[in-house]
């Protein structure tokens, strides 16, 4: 995935994990994800509500059901957020 052109910091970018997800649902702010597992922080394949930055990129239009990447960024609260989803 190029991220050169999105409005993140160096260490939110160097810090970026990515992962395969379907798309439950988008909402304002907030989408609901089943993804797969994501070893680099820990995290099994489970089904959760994940926030999407204010600046998050959308990669072509992605609706309910849809299979996706996602990149998720790490924020200072140490919550991670998804950054940018891209269709597969």
């Amino acid at each position: 995935m190029d991220h050169s052109n999105m409005p993140m910091s160096d260490e939110q970018m160097e810090g970026a994990v990515h992962t395969k997800a379907v798309v439950n649902s988008i909402d304002e702010g907030t989408a609901n994800v089943s993804h797969d597992p994501i070893p680099e922080i820990g995290w099994p394949a489970m089904t959760m509500d994940l926030p999407v930055l204010d600046n998050a990129q959308m990669m072509g239009d992605v609706a309910a059901g849809d299979e996706v990447t996602l990149m998720l960024v790490q924020g200072e609260d140490g919550m991670y957020a998804i950054g940018a989803i891209m269709p597969n």
